[in-house]
């Protein structure tokens, strides 16, 4: 069995699917992976990141290059599948993850939400200004000048009070504008943001 997986590389790289996957060369072949996509190429990207997934099941780098290319290709269910068992190998489920523009096709599907539900809670959904990594770099920047929409406590303990929450907007008609203290309605467009 062990002659089983030079053999199929070869075979694999005559029939051009991958070029130069050796065993144990996983880096090179990712590149060769990530170069297809950039190529706009996701019938090879997918051959080669299947081919790369064969051997390499528990790897999290390679099941996420697998979901990329095969979202790309727009297989989402496959896409989805593999984007799944590259968290469950231990890729962690950041906010870029999701973000990734691979996955625009396939990010308002019920699968691909539940996933990024569960793997990056309550960070999705917010703006990349309100995540732990922009937030750390920029609190003291904003304290310095007195911004941000934190409160202190009431209690002086030192822990942060919830902002009153936001009060609701009236209808409005077609033409009409309303600004806000955190969103801009112009007809059927809101703009929320910290002004």
């Amino acid at each position: 069995m062990r002659w089983l997986a030079p053999c199929s590389a070869l075979l694999l790289a005559g029939c051009g699917m991958v070029s130069s996957f050796l065993p144990g060369d996983t880096k090179a072949a990712l590149a060769e992976v990530r170069s297809a996509i950039v190529a706009h190429d996701y019938g090879v990207a997918v051959e080669q990141a299947r081919a790369l997934a064969i051997r390499h099941d528990d790897d999290p780098e390679v099941l996420f290059e697998l979901a990329r290319a095969e979202a790309l290709l727009g297989n989402e269910n496959r896409a989805v599948t593999a984007l799944e068992k590259a968290i469950a190998a231990g890729l962690p489920g950041t906010v870029a993850t999701f973000r990734d523009p691979a996955f625009d096709e396939i990010r308002r599907t019920v699968r691909f939400t539940a996933i990024a539900g569960r793997a990056a809670p309550q960070r999705l959904n917010r703006p990349v200004s309100d995540t732990p990594e922009v937030a750390a770099t920029a609190a003291p920047t904003a304290r310095a000048a007195g911004g941000g929409r934190r409160a202190a406590s009431p209690a002086g303990d030192g822990g942060i009070a919830p902002l009153e929450p936001l009060k609701p907007l009236k209808p409005m008609r077609a033409g009409d504008v309303e600004i806000g203290d955190d969103v801009v309605r112009a007809g059927d467009v809101d703009l929320g943001s910290d002004f």
